[in-house]
């Protein structure tokens, strides 16, 4: 989910888009390396889906306060609903969100300046503190400065507040986990893995349980169906400076196989051309250029979509139709049925793959991450401008038991 900044995404300017255990402390030497006693471990943290939102856990203060987080490639601040407004802040839902008191917490540290970010789903203002966080039962040495949101126009949002894990460059009030969980005394190294599980959440079915994960500094092999393939990150138009988990589009490509073989077709992509990645979006978002056309050789009708026509998803399971996006040196395949989502109006209804952006550029959301074991890789512990690292995205096909389920869930 992007927030708003001074930003170019080709013609488009303007748009950027529990509790610990026993908490054991992981101590940094001076020298900034770990010692033989202290092996850094990846730290994986189950996904929990809340009204279709997907989140994981964390904790924050002295004694530890458990918050639900949005985990967003999008953005890159790190914040928490505070208990007033997890109480009285516009929300859709009649719970009460997860908070985090820095006034119920003996180890919270008052900046002394606030901050607004502006999302695509609302607003929120609010004052930067630091305090301990601890993920699963390893609290970090580094205090984490995150923004504590005492106001939110965000009502559809069911989580406590965001994790960011695009780029820290500019993040608000230098509110990043990458300062003060991606180092190299905490983690074996400066990737995440995401597996966003088998079961997929629909309107019907907004809090299913999930086997799906989130891996900081590894992922998960076990899960791969084939060797990843890589492609990179390249930074900003406006600068040199990585700021989302932008790569370049070089082709796109549909395919039709019959009794007679295989037909495909080739759509034209614009130089400058990127895709970005973001886990805080469901859908996938596709130039409006080519949306007649991409829909067309899929084998739907836009203008019929267009009126409120939704297929079975019974139907795209028998479309025999793919989607290949060329990403860096990367060819991505997908079926029409792997790129929709059951939901609309019943379960046995699919919403279509794709809405139009205004936009030369591609906006890929968790109805295309699903299908992929992803590893988001930094690249280096301390990446800002070109020259830092190279990041990069890798992605795996899942193995077939890992596959999400397309139909309608049980």
């Amino acid at each position: 989910m992007w927030h708003l900044r001074s930003l170019v995404l080709g013609s488009l300017v303007g748009l950027k888009l529990v509790a610990a255990a026993d908490n054991l402390e992981v101590n940094v030497p001076r020298n900034g390396k770990s010692t033989p006693n202290s092996k850094p471990k990846a730290l994986t943290l189950p996904i929990k889906i809340i009204n279709t939102y997907d989140t994981i856990r964390l904790s924050l203060g002295t004694p530890p306060q458990p918050v639900d987080l949005l985990f967003d490639t999008g953005s890159d601040a790190l914040w928490v609903l505070d208990p007033s407004c997890a109480k009285n802040c516009r929300s859709a839902y009649n719970f009460t969100r997860s908070f985090y008191d820095p006034h119920a917490s003996s180890t919270s540290l008052s900046a002394n300046t606030s901050e607004t970010v502006d999302y695509l789903g609302g607003t929120i203002v609010g004052n930067v503190w630091s305090d301990k966080l601890r993920i699963q039962n390893v609290s970090l040495p580094l205090p984490q400065r995150f923004i504590s949101v005492n106001n939110s126009s965000w009502s559809s949002l069911a989580a406590g507040g965001f994790v960011g894990l695009s780029f820290k460059t500019n993040s608000p009030g230098r509110t990043s986990i990458y300062d003060t969980l991606f180092q190299p005394s905490i983690l074996p190294d400066h990737r995440t893995g995401i597996y966003l599980g088998k079961t997929l959440s629909t309107e019907f079915n907004p809090n299913p349980t999930t086997n799906g994960v989130v891996t900081f500094g590894g992922s998960e092999e076990n899960k791969y169906g084939t060797a990843l393939k890589w492609a990179n990150v390249i930074p900003s138009p406006m600068s040199s400076e990585y700021e989302l988990w932008r790569v370049p589009v070089y082709g796109v490509m549909t395919t039709k196989n019959s009794v007679n073989g295989a037909v495909s077709k080739s759509l034209g992509v614009q130089a400058g051309t990127s895709a970005i990645f973001d886990t805080g979006a469901t859908s996938i978002s596709a130039p409006e250029a080519i949306i007649d056309a991409l829909y067309k050789f899929l084998g739907l009708n836009y203008t019929a979509i267009q009126h409120g026509y939704r297929p079975l998803c019974s139907e795209l399971l028998a479309l025999n139709t793919s989607l290949t996006l060329t990403f860096d040196a990367i060819n991505i395949t997908l079926t029409t049925a792997e790129l929709s989502t059951p939901g609309y109006t019943e379960d046995k209804y699919c919403w279509p793959p794709f809405i139009p952006w205004k936009s030369q550029n591609w906006l890929i959301g968790k109805n295309y991450l699903k299908s992929f074991y992803t590893v988001w890789d930094l690249g280096g512990w301390n990446v800002s401008v070109i020259g830092d690292a190279i990041p990069r995205i890798g992605f795996s096909y899942l193995k077939d038991e890992y596959r999400p389920n397309l139909s309608a869930n049980p």
